[in-house]
C-alpha cells in the first residue's frame, strides 16, 4: 500500500517532466525560474522566437504568456521579503500547527522576534528566489493520506496532501495571498513575479 502511495504521489508531483518547457531547447533558454533574457522576451513583449523543434502547442502557449496591458508594472509581485516584514508576518501567525520534525510553529514565531535569527531566517527564505537554490529542508515533504470515507482504504479513494515544514507553509500561504490580490485587482488571472 505504501508503494502505491509513493507511486501516485511521485506521478502527481512530477507531471511536468516530459512537457516541452522542461525539454531542450526551452529549459535552457527560459530557465527554471524564467529569469533569462528569452523569458523576458516571452513575458514583456512577445518577441521570443522559439526553435522550430518546439512543440506547436508550447509555441501557442508561449505567445499567450505575454503580460497584458491590464497588468501594469506597479502590480509586480514582490517575492523577496525584508526581515521587518518577516517579523511582522510571524507576529500575526497562530501557533497551532503540527510539525513532523524540527522547531514548532511557536518556536519559529518566537525566533522571528530576535533580530539576528530573523535575519538568518529571512535570508534562508529568500535564497530560492534570489539564487535558484533550494535548501534541503525545503525539499522535505511529509505525505499525508486522508481517508475520504472512514474504513475505506482503496488507494483511489484516499486524498493525498503534502505538508512542508511550518515555516514554508506560511511562506506559501503568503505568496498565494499576494498572487490572488494582484489577480483580483487587475481582473486578470495572469500575474507577474519579480525574481
Amino acid at each position: 500500500m505504501v508503494k502505491a502511495f509513493f507511486t501516485k504521489n511521485d506521478s502527481r508531483f512530477s507531471q511536468t517532466k516530459a512537457t516541452s518547457p522542461m525539454q531542450t531547447p526551452l529549459v535552457e533558454e527560459l530557465g527554471y525560474l524564467a529569469n533569462t533574457n528569452f523569458a523576458e522576451q516571452v513575458l514583456a513583449d512577445g518577441t521570443y522566437q522559439p526553435s522550430p523543434t518546439v512543440d506547436k502547442y508550447a509555441i501557442e502557449l508561449l505567445y499567450k504568456l505575454c503580460i497584458p496591458n491590464s497588468v501594469p508594472n506597479h502590480d509586480l509581485i514582490p517575492i523577496i521579503i525584508t526581515p521587518t516584514k518577516h517579523t511582522q508576518g510571524w507576529i500575526r501567525t497562530k501557533e497551532k500547527s503540527a510539525e513532523p520534525s524540527g522547531p514548532s510553529m511557536a518556536k519559529v514565531k518566537a525566533a522571528s522576534q530576535d533580530h539576528i535569527l530573523a535575519d538568518i531566517d529571512t535570508f534562508m527564505r529568500n535564497l530560492p528566489y534570489t539564487k535558484g537554490f533550494s535548501p534541503r529542508l525545503r525539499q522535505l515533504i511529509t505525505d499525508v493520506e486522508i481517508l475520504e470515507k472512514a474504513g475505506v482504504y482503496d488507494v483511489k479513494k484516499i486524498s493525498y496532501n503534502s505538508v512542508n515544514a511550518c515555516r514554508f507553509q506560511y511562506e506559501q500561504q503568503k505568496n498565494g495571498t499576494r498572487y490572488d490580490a494582484i489577480s483580483r485587482r487587475t481582473q486578470h488571472p495572469c500575474t507577474r513575479t519579480i525574481w
